[in-house]
């Protein structure tokens, strides 16, 4: 029998209709595997959550980069980022979803960066200041550099 890599066999057998389907499947699955850890450390809360919001080119992805440097911190790059992920329905709920990784990662503090198009363009949220408020009142620290 012939060894096939998993890309080769489905290419072998699906037709291109049928793989688009599966490439979509696949990544429904992926955003939904995001969603279920909210499930399974309901529990559990970082005890520090920071959001970096920025525009571009004030080095918010080297401050990331520095702060996961440290032991105790995990810091997310662009997660709502379009063109890494894709537009979600319930933001809230996937942010905090996000943050649950630090269970998994046993660190006790959680942070992301977002720029200001990713609110307003790429998830049409109506007003990122109501948003960035709503989260200020769930406990979130908001860094902003200019």
């Amino acid at each position: 029998m012939q060894k096939y890599h998993i890309k080769e066999f489905i290419k072998s057998v699906t037709s291109s209709v049928q793989r688009r389907y599966l490439k979509l499947a696949g990544r429904y699955l992926r955003y939904l595997s995001i969603y279920l850890r909210f499930f399974v450390f309901w529990s559990h809360q970082p005890r520090t959550k920071f959001i970096i919001f920025a525009q571009g080119r004030s080095g918010s992805t080297l401050l990331t980069d520095l702060l996961n440097s440290h032991p105790a911190i995990h810091c997310d790059d662009e997660i709502l980022n379009v063109k890494v992920y894709h537009k979600f329905r319930f933001i809230k709920l996937y942010i905090k979803a996000r943050s649950m990784i630090t269970k998994l990662n046993k660190k006790s503090v959680y942070g992301f960066h977002v720029k200001i198009y990713q609110l307003t363009d790429d998830h049409a949220i109506f007003d990122p200041g109501r948003f960035l408020k709503k989260l200020y009142a769930d406990g979130w620290i908001i860094l902003y550099l200019k």
